[in-house]
Order: structure tokens, then C-alpha cells, then sequence
């Protein structure tokens, strides 16, 4: 149990990080659209 325990703490940091990248994606395109001044 303790096992399946770490497995699940770990699938939720991985999920952390992967909500964190897709912010990050987020706030490039947010960047680059600024930069480029197309309207939306």
C-alpha cells in the first residue's frame, strides 16, 4: 500500500508540473502575442 501510496504522490507532482508547463505555455503565448500586436 505504501507503495501504490508513493506512485499516486508522484503522479500528482508530475500533474503539478505539467499544469505549471502548460502555464507557462500559456503566458508565452500571451508574450508573443503582445509583441506581435495582432488583433485577437
Amino acid at each position: 500500500m505504501d507503495v501504490t501510496k508513493d506512485k499516486v504522490h508522484n503522479i500528482k507532482n508530475y500533474m503539478d508540473a505539467t499544469k505549471d508547463k502548460v502555464h507557462d505555455i500559456r503566458n508565452n503565448m500571451d508574450v508573443i502575442k503582445d509583441n506581435i500586436h495582432l488583433p485577437s
